[in-house]
């Protein structure tokens, strides 16, 4: 399996001209979720690749388009699933807010009644609480998580950049775009309880999309490591 280093600076250099240098201390369970969402976003994106490739009709290929950010964004959501889930599980982080996850179960009782028997264990629990395809949502977990001011502390975040053999430091917000991650929920949320009409996606649109999805995902394992370094 390749580390998360390469993971990124591929998928970096790929569309920027770019090397990303980052070195050691990333924990191996958020490289892995990092890498399966790499894997499965190549896989998706090869099949939107065939599909555009292969038909014509402007009709089917403007909703492939609109179903394809919808499969961006369940990968998108099934990384802040298993990320939280091993962020909870293996350092014991707490959410503070823990008994406002479970709608009508907010009783000391019943809260109890699910832990000691077995039925959800606190991992399961947080990392299952909401639906990841909200920076809203995302922000007020992972800040109680790591008790931190997640979504401001991340944009602030800087790597090393090798460009024309030298080294600089950039920040993370280089690489991704929190308004077209807000575009991409929006466009998931009318294709799924609408008929996403309104949405009109050229390839361009739906890769920018992907490359901010995947650059989102990936440095924030690296920001998540330092931040679990300092507690």
């Amino acid at each position: 399996m390749k580390n998360l280093k390469n993971i990124v600076r591929n998928a970096i250099s790929n569309k920027t001209g770019f090397a990303v240098q980052q070195s050691g201390g990333h924990d191996k369970n958020l490289e892995h979720v990092s890498s399966v969402l790499k894997t499965k976003i190549a896989k998706l994106s090869d099949a939107f690749s065939y599909i555009g490739n292969n038909i014509r009709d402007k009709y089917v290929l403007h909703q492939v388009r609109n179903l394809y950010v919808v499969g961006l964004i369940a990968y998108f959501e099934t990384f802040w699933r298993d990320l939280i889930f091993h962020l909870v599980e293996t350092y014991k982080l707490e959410y503070s807010d823990i008994e406002k996850l479970l709608t009508g179960k907010s009783k000391k009782e019943d809260l109890e009644d699910i832990f000691v028997k077995k039925r959800l264990s606190y991992a399961s629990l947080v990392a299952n609480s909401d639906f990841f395809y909200s920076l809203d949502v995302i922000n007020q977990i992972m800040s109680s998580l790591l008790k931190c001011d997640f979504l401001s502390d991340y944009a602030k975040h800087t790597i090393s950049i090798l460009k024309g053999g030298k080294e600089e430091k950039m920040g993370v917000g280089r690489f991704f775009s929190m308004a077209i991650l807000n575009k991409a929920f929006n466009i998931r949320h009318d294709m799924v309880h609408n008929s996403g009409e309104g949405h009109d996606l050229e390839e361009e649109d739906i890769r920018k999309i992907e490359i901010s999805i995947q650059n989102f995902c990936c440095f924030s394992t690296w920001f998540i490591s330092g931040k679990l370094k300092q507690t």
